[in-house]
């Protein structure tokens, strides 16, 4: 039935004005005397990411079905309250999207949640500090900065009278004696940057002992003078050039 007519009081100059209306209000409804209600109270649009969705404007009293957000995926759900105000927490919420551990241009990188940058180890033989970004995908980027392959410095040695030269790390190196020395060695440079044992060796040519000239001489390294002495009956002191070939001159 219709309300009957409210009386109030008012001052002089004040118009207040009073219908007979018939109205249904619900809970969520508020009623003035007059001929309408206001408008049903309503959430706002949510973009504070709460379950990984953003909430379009739903209705106090009601469930709202969101949206993922970039970078994750499913589906939301969240309560309008009574009051037309967000519940603090999602009831369903959407799932964050991760990019799997993966090995990616020589650096190993663990599972990381979408748009976030990670940062990686590089692989044996390798160095750097690498990075790269899992997308809103779940595939990752590329890596910047990268890794760079580990070089063995160059190094002089003594023993074999050579010096091997820079190597990238899992390379092989092969040096040439020098004049006066025969072999070919070689050694690995280890996936530390440094160089392994050497195989083979350069060896030092020499000038065969023998007799000539009416002298003897003994056995002499390639690039030496030899003295030798003189055979029975002959006197002296006799010198010979051993030359770098290992032939006597």
């Amino acid at each position: 039935p219709a309300p009957q007519p409210q009386s109030a009081r008012f001052h002089h100059g004040e118009l207040l004005e009073a219908r007979r209306v018939q109205v249904r209000c619900q809970s969520v409804l508020k009623c003035h005397i007059s001929d309408h209600c206001i408008a049903e109270l309503q959430c706002p649009t949510s973009t504070d990411n709460v379950g990984g969705a953003t909430f379009l404007p739903a209705n106090a009293g009601t469930t709202g079905t969101g949206y993922c957000i970039l970078g994750w995926t499913g589906s939301a759900t969240r309560a309008c309250n009574d009051n037309g105000q967000w519940a603090a927490t999602a009831t369903t919420s959407c799932t964050r999207i991760s990019c799997a551990a993966t090995t990616k241009e020589n650096a190993a990188f663990p599972q990381t949640e979408s748009l976030t940058t990670a940062t990686g180890s590089c692989v044996d033989g390798y160095t750097g500090t690498p990075q790269a970004t899992c997308l809103a995908s779940g595939t990752w980027g590329n890596v910047a900065p990268g890794c760079a392959l580990k070089v063995c410095a160059q190094l002089a040695d003594d023993v074999n009278n050579v010096v091997w030269p820079a190597t990238n790390a899992f390379a092989t190196a092969t040096v040439t004696c020098s004049s006066g020395y025969v072999g070919s060695p070689s050694r690995q440079c280890l996936s530390s940057g440094s160089f392994g044992e050497v195989t083979g060796s350069c060896v030092q040519l020499k000038c065969a002992a023998g007799s000539f000239e009416n002298a003897n001489w003994g056995l002499t390294n390639a690039g030496a003078t030899a003295t030798g002495w003189c055979v029975s009956g002959y006197s002296g002191a006799p010198k010979r050039d051993c030359l770098i070939t290992g032939e006597w001159s």
